[in-house]
């Protein structure tokens, strides 16, 4: 079996990350994030996304180029659109306009999230006409899908369903911890640390999306966080104070020794920085972490990663 490595290229980092900087020996898959549904079925996306020469420099280095639709906080038009069978055409048709016209291999739905048994039943709809009219435009192109990995989220998805639609599903296995948590903890734990901690792992995540919810492993990628978290906290696992706020991975190695000191967590196999006076904690991922993650995968025979 084959592996993918998918990446998220949002719009705001293409001034910082230009594509000659993406390894394409490495990535697999390039989606490009984010446009998202208006109610009236017309697309919106952050400015300057069609504008560019993107996927020529993606192809040409033998990538697929995708089209991210929704995001964080990008929701509202999802509920509007898919529930009337008119602006669902008319969605979908804009949408093979904007993948026509800007060369896009397909595009990856990324609704957070449909909350109800209607947006569940609504969203069969949305991927099985849209995989229908894409057949008729470009049989070529793909429907991928970025979900949840626990049940909160995950039960509004029809999985057994959408399986026979969607190439393949991008897990969200981070945002394990954060500040609904009970505690200090990391974005991404490959097992549960503490051992039994509610809060789940990247492998609980990958035990309930393929047992739980049968959907094949060579369909899903498993997804690593290139970011981390700073606490106000004394150690890992602890209580914390006030909210939690993200860093870039950039920031992180160079605290190591300048107030900060590196540790391992045995059972995350993750690493983790706390704060010589004790008042903070960084949880983040390194390359120790990612590769662990990555063998993970391997052996499993998961059908790749997202990053």
């Amino acid at each position: 079996f084959s592996q993918r490595v998918v990446g998220y290229y949002p719009q705001w980092v293409i001034n910082n990350l230009g594509t000659n900087e993406i390894d394409l020996n490495v990535i697999t898959h390039v989606i490009h994030s984010f446009a998202w549904p208006n109610e009236d079925g017309s697309i919106s996306s952050y400015d300057g996304m069609f504008e560019s020469e993107l996927s020529e420099a993606i192809h040409s280095q033998g990538a697929k180029f995708l089209l991210s639709i929704g995001g964080w906080g990008n929701h509202e038009g999802f509920e509007a659109v898919i529930g009337d069978e008119n602006l669902r055409e008319l969605f979908i048709y804009n949408l093979s306009s904007i993948l026509l016209t800007n060369n896009y291999d397909g595009v990856d739905l990324d609704w957070e999230f449909p909350d109800s048994e209607m947006d569940r039943t609504n969203l069969n709809l949305l991927v099985m006409e849209m995989d229908s009219i894409f057949n008729n435009i470009n049989p070529e192109w793909i429907i991928t899908m970025a979900i949840p990995v626990t049940n909160w989220w995950g039960q509004w998805h029809d999985f057994e369903f959408l399986v026979n639609h969607i190439e393949f599903f991008n897990a969200m296995t981070y945002g394990t911890h954060g500040n609904w948590s009970t505690h200090s903890g990391h974005l991404a734990p490959l097992y549960s640390s503490p051992p039994g901690d509610v809060d789940g792992s990247c492998h609980i995540g990958m035990d309930y999306l393929s047992n739980d919810r049968g959907i094949p492993k060579s369909k899903i990628n498993m997804g690593l966080p290139f970011w981390g978290i700073q606490w106000e906290s004394s150690n890992i696992n602890e209580s914390f104070t006030g909210n939690t706020v993200d860093i870039m991975y950039y920031d992180i190695p160079e605290l190591i020794g300048n107030g900060y000191t590196y540790n391992w967590d045995e059972y995350a196999f993750c690493p983790y920085l706390v704060k010589d006076d004790s008042s903070k904690v960084i949880t983040y991922e390194d390359q120790e972490s990612i590769g662990l993650k990555c063998q993970y995968v391997l052996e499993q025979e998961i059908g790749g990663v997202m990053i």
